[in-house]
């Protein structure tokens, strides 16, 4: 197709009009999306700068590049009528109108889909109290999220679209009208010059903000957060096992910080990670169900890290941690490539990911966030550990703790040794995984100037209460979670544990003040104070915020060797001895003195979570598919 001076200066005037379109509706976007993520009210300033490059260079960009495509169609379906054959048919010029009202059509149905789909959740929220909700439940939930289908829906309304405006446009005489006042437009000397200036600002401003990033590199160290899904402390080598499962792990804890005394907020996934990234306890996210995520209003650790110009990327292999459950806010890179069914292996998934993103930013101060699957059940065997190789019973090589729970009481000593040693080495896998994460640090030179840290969202019943799985209680086996802190700072330095009981909510504030930042935003205490001794007493604090009749709701407290856990139902307490009685089988609740000093605790404990503000909760709204892969792990029956 030849084009002449005047096609070239139509097709750059029509350029200019979308390239304003686009800045007014990429800028539009980016002040919704700042309004909802309430960046302003945390202070988060560098992230509204970067978010609005992003939006704005986005949609400047798409917004010019349909423009082309229309004009470009403008331009053939003009010269298919110029067909002499075509012109005879065409001599009350209706053909001509319906052809020019087909572009103007497009345009319109093309810019309600981006409004939409950029509006899409605060178009749900504002409609779930009305009759629509149920409907778009029902929809949200329906295949039509599949890829196929949902184009095919797309294809048809725009047709039918694109079919019912254009015919409006030419019964009404509307098409002669707007094509005049789209060249008055187009042609207008300030709607040129208003094109170039855009241009011109959003290049300035991308190369700005691009200098502005180098000029303001993070001092700190990089850091690497890894946590380990459904990993008990007391199944590692460095928390005194009877087996070498862990040696990776344990040697970076020859050289780092160990905490005997870590604990979980919360014995499943969701609001235990959910209190790791934003400091608060489960409650105060309100996590009332599977159902419930991170909401936007939270400032996460990633998006704190972000805003003072770190590198922010996450390698993740469970659905529960998953972008639909708010995790991804503050990532720039937010990896979910290694999900995978719940007999598939993972970890080398998530170890090749991190090594390529590693890799691509060793010159960068980064935060990478590696969450590691496969110690969750399905339990694999993995014949190059061999812990159980000499079982010879009925189970197979490949266990879930659900299909375990139905046959528990027929398993003999034999099997749960077998259930054990199939668990550990899962572990043992991952630790391999994780020791190629370490020996690329070397390999970088990164490791003297990277933070690593290693814990655990929960643990897992193992027959310790006759059953398996998690979720359901808050004794050791379930809240007690490993805690190693690496600090290349330390150098040479010897081994240190730390017996004070602590959080793992108080991650974020530990990393945010060992990055050298001032810190505002998070709760909890720094861990490295802790284990300097240069704290008073501390206190564990966790809790089960769903219950029910059988598995009621739960909070504990938790100081050195002491821990205490209420029934908030029942209004009933069981007080334990951690060294003398670390199975936790004696209720010593009744008969010391160490009742009251816990329970005056709990109650101050729980009395500041309930005056300190929350914002509202969020929801997650199923596919089919997550609700299958939700299924299999257990947390959806």
């Amino acid at each position: 197709m030849a084009f002449n001076k005047d096609t070239i200066s139509t097709i750059l005037k029509a350029l200019n009009l979308g390239l304003i379109t686009g800045f007014v509706v990429g800028l539009a976007i980016a002040v919704i999306h700042i309004a909802d993520h309430r960046l302003l009210h945390y202070s988060l300033y560098n992230l509204m700068l970067f978010d609005i490059k992003t939006i704005v260079t986005d949609y400047l960009i798409v917004f010019a590049l349909i423009i082309l495509a229309l004009v470009l169609l403008d331009i053939l379906l003009k010269r298919i009528l110029q067909n002499s054959a075509l012109q005879e048919l065409d001599s009350q010029g209706s053909r001509s109108r319906i052809i020019h009202a087909v572009p103007i059509s497009l345009v319109l149905y093309i810019v309600i889909v981006l409004i939409c789909y950029s509006l899409y959740p605060q178009i749900v929220e504002s409609l779930k109290n009305t009759e629509l909700a149920e409907p778009l439940r029902t929809l949200n939930k329906s295949e039509l999220y599949k890829y196929s289908a949902l184009f095919i829906l797309l294809i048809v309304t725009a047709v039918s679209f694109i079919y019912a405006v254009s015919l409006v446009l030419v019964k009404f005489g509307i098409i002669s009208p707007v094509q005049k006042k789209l060249s008055a437009v187009t042609n207008s000397k300030l709607v040129q010059t208003l094109g170039i200036l855009i241009v011109g600002t959003v290049l300035l401003y991308n190369g700005a903000i691009y200098g502005y990033k180098e000029l303001n590199r993070p001092h700190g160290p990089n850091v690497i957060l890894i946590t380990i899904d459904t990993l008990r402390a007391d199944h590692l080598g460095s928390y005194g096992y009877r087996r070498d499962t862990t040696p990776n792990i344990d040697k970076l804890a020859q050289k780092g910080v160990l905490y005997e005394y870590a604990y979980s907020q919360a014995p499943w996934t969701m609001p235990s990670m959910s209190s790791m990234h934003t400091s608060y306890y489960p409650t105060q996210i309100k996590i009332k169900s599977i159902k419930s995520k991170i909401h936007d209003n939270f400032i996460t650790l990633a998006e704190f890290l972000r805003n003072n110009f770190y590198k922010t990327s996450a390698v993740i292999s469970n659905i529960v941690v998953s972008e639909i459950f708010g995790f991804s806010q503050g990532f720039e890179t937010y990896d979910q490539t290694p999900l995978r069914a719940r007999d598939e292996l993972t970890s080398h998934l998530v170890t090749d990911k991190a090594l390529e993103y590693i890799a691509d930013n060793r010159d960068n101060k980064f935060f990478l966030w590696l969450h590691y699957m496969d110690p969750h059940s399905n339990y694999i065997h993995h014949p190059q550990f061999n812990y159980a190789q000499d079982y010879n019973g009925l189970l197979g090589k490949n266990v879930h703790s659900g299909d375990l729970n139905k046959i528990r009481r027929s398993l003999d000593n034999a099997d749960l040794e077998y259930i054990k040693d199939l668990y550990d080495e899962e572990i043992s896998y991952t630790d391999m995984q994780i020791g190629r994460v370490l020996d690329s640090l070397s390999d970088y030179g990164l490791e003297n100037n990277t933070v690593v840290i290693i814990t655990a969202d929960h643990g897992e019943e193992l027959m310790d209460r006759n059953r398996f799985g998690h979720n359901k209680t808050l004794y050791q086996e379930l809240i007690h979670v490993p805690l190693i802190i690496y600090m290349p700072s330390r150098g040479e330095a010897r081994a240190t544990r730390s017996k004070s009981s602590v959080e793992i909510r108080s991650l974020a504030k530990t990393i945010v003040e060992l990055c050298g930042l001032n810190n505002n935003h998070f709760g909890g205490e720094n861990l490295l104070l802790i284990a300097e001794e240069k704290t008073a007493d501390t206190y564990a604090y966790s809790q089960k915020p769903i219950g029910r009749e059988r598995y009621p709701k739960l909070e504990a407290i938790s100081s050195g060797k002491w821990k205490l856990i209420k029934n908030i139902q029942n209004d009933t307490y069981e007080l334990y001895d951690l060294e003398a009685d670390p199975g936790e089988e004696t209720n010593l609740f009744g008969s010391e003195d160490t009742d009251k000093i816990l329970i005056n605790g709990l109650i101050s404990k729980s009395s500041a979570i309930e005056k300190e503000s929350v914002v509202e909760t969020a929801e997650v709204e199923f596919k089919e598919e997550e609700i299958e892969k939700l299924k299999a792990l257990g947390y959806i029956q």
